[in-house]
C-alpha cells in the first residue's frame, strides 16, 4: 500500500497496531484449528478449507513480510482479511442468529488496527453492508432470514460497541497528540524545540532532494543576551525570548518553521527558498529585532547565519554551515546576516 493512499485514509501503520494484528492473526489460526477439527468430523469440508486458510494466514504473512521486507504486511493482511470476512458474513449469515454476537467485536478490531478515521469509515460501511445484506438475504439464498427484532438488537449492540470504540480511540488519539506536541515544543516560547525541528526539517529536506527544490536554514542568536539576565533578571530574559518569537514570525510564511535551538539561539527552516531569499528574510528579522524596544528598555540585536542545501546534504551538514556563518557574523561585529560562502557553489540545488 502506497504512503499517499495511507495518508488519504489517515491510516498510519504503527508497531502497536502491528502487535494487535499479530495477536489477531494467531487467534484466528487457533480458532481455525479448532473449527477444522470439529467440522472435519461432520464432513463439512467447505468450512474446513476456510479454517485452513485462517490457520496459514499468520505464518504466511510473516514469511511474506520477511521476503518482501515489508514489516507492516501482517497489519494490512489482518485488516483486509477482517473486512472481507465481515462483508461476506453480512450477506450470507442472516439465517444463523447465533452468529450475530460476533459482529459486535468488529468495530473494536477496526479501530485497533486502523485508527480513528479509517476505523470510523469501516464501522459505518460495515453497518450499511450488514443492513443491506439482511434485506437482500432471502433473494440471495432462498432461505428465511432471522427475526427482525433479533437483528435489530444485534445492530444496536454493533452500534453501541462502535460508539464506545470511537470515543476511546478519539480520547487516546488526542492524548497521544498532546504528548507528542509537548515533547516537540518549547515550553517557554511555544515554538518547536530541537527535537521537533529535526523531525520536521528532515521531511522538507527529503522533499528538496527528491524534487530538486531549494531549502535554506537560518540560525540566529541574540547578541549579549547574558547581560539582560544579569541586569534585569531571568523573567525579563524569558519575556524577551517570547517577544523575539513574535517578531520573527511576522516575516515568516506558514510553511516556514521556527524553533528554539537552545538558550537564546533560534533556527528557521525556509523551504523552497534559495540563499538570496533566505538573506532577505533574515535581514528583515534582524531589522525588526534591532528596532524593538523591550520592556526593560535595553536594546537588543541578533546575528544571523544562513546556509542552503546542496545535493546529498544531511540536515547536520546544513546546520553546521549555518552555524559557521553565524560565528562569522559574530566575529564581524554582530547585528548582521552572514551567508555561508560555499552555498553558492554550482552543486547547490536550483532556485
Amino acid at each position: 500500500m502506497k504512503p499517499s493512499l495511507l495518508k488519504a485514509l489517515a491510516f498510519t501503520p504503527t508497531h502497536d497496531r502491528l502487535k494487535v494484528a499479530l495477536f489477531l492473526l494467531y487467534l484466528l489460526a487457533g480458532m481455525g484449528l479448532i473449527d477444522a477439527f470439529l467440522e472435519a468430523r461432520t464432513g463439512n469440508w467447505t468450512v474446513v478449507a476456510v479454517a485452513i486458510g485462517g490457520i496459514t494466514l499468520a505464518p504466511g504473512t510473516l514469511l511474506a513480510a520477511r521476503f518482501f521486507r515489508s514489516p507492516f504486511l501482517p497489519l494490512y493482511s489482518a485488516l483486509v482479511f477482517m473486512v472481507i470476512m465481515f462483508h461476506i458474513g453480512a450477506f450470507t449469515q442472516h439465517n444463523h442468529p447465533g452468529n450475530f454476537v460476533w459482529y459486535s467485536i468488529y468495530p473494536i478490531v477496526w479501530f485497533s488496527l486502523a485508527g480513528l478515521r479509517t476505523g470510523t469509515v469501516l464501522s459505518l460501511l460495515g453497518m450499511a453492508s450488514w443492513i443491506t445484506g439482511w434485506f437482500a438475504f432471502p433473494a440471495i439464498s432462498d432461505q428465511p432470514r432471522a427475526p427482525g427484532d433479533v437483528f435489530a438488537q444485534a445492530v444496536a449492540a454493533y452500534a453501541t460497541t462502535a460508539i464506545f470504540a470511537f470515543i476511546y480511540e478519539r480520547t487516546r488519539h488526542r492524548q497521544e497528540n498532546a504528548l507528542k506536541e509537548s515533547a516537540q515544543c518549547d515550553f517557554l516560547t511555544g515554538v518547536l524545540n530541537r527535537r521537533g525541528f529535526i523531525e520536521v526539517a528532515n521531511t522538507f529536506l527529503d522533499e528538496a532532494h527528491r524534487y530538486g527544490q531549494p531549502c535554506s536554514v537560518t540560525l540566529f542568536d541574540l547578541d549579549h543576551f547574558k547581560t539582560v539576565n544579569d541586569s534585569h533578571g531571568h523573567e525579563a530574559g524569558d519575556k524577551l525570548l517570547q517577544d523575539i518569537v513574535c517578531l520573527a514570525r511576522k516575516h515568516l510564511r506558514q510553511v516556514d518553521e521556527l524553533a528554539r535551538w537552545g538558550g537564546e539561539e533560534f533556527i528557521v527552516l525556509l523551504p523552497h527558498t534559495n540563499l538570496a531569499g533566505a538573506h532577505v528574510v533574515a535581514d528583515k528579522m534582524r531589522q525588526t529585532i534591532a528596532s524593538h524596544t523591550p520592556a526593560h528598555n535595553q536594546p537588543i540585536t541578533a546575528s544571523f547565519g544562513i546556509a542552503t542545501c546542496t545535493t546529498n546534504d544531511t540536515l547536520d551538514d546544513i546546520i553546521r554551515r549555518a552555524d559557521e556563518a553565524l560565528y562569522q557574523a559574530k566575529q564581524n561585529g554582530r547585528n548582521q546576516v552572514a551567508p555561508y560562502a560555499e552555498a553558492l557553489l554550482p552543486e547547490a540545488l536550483p532556485a
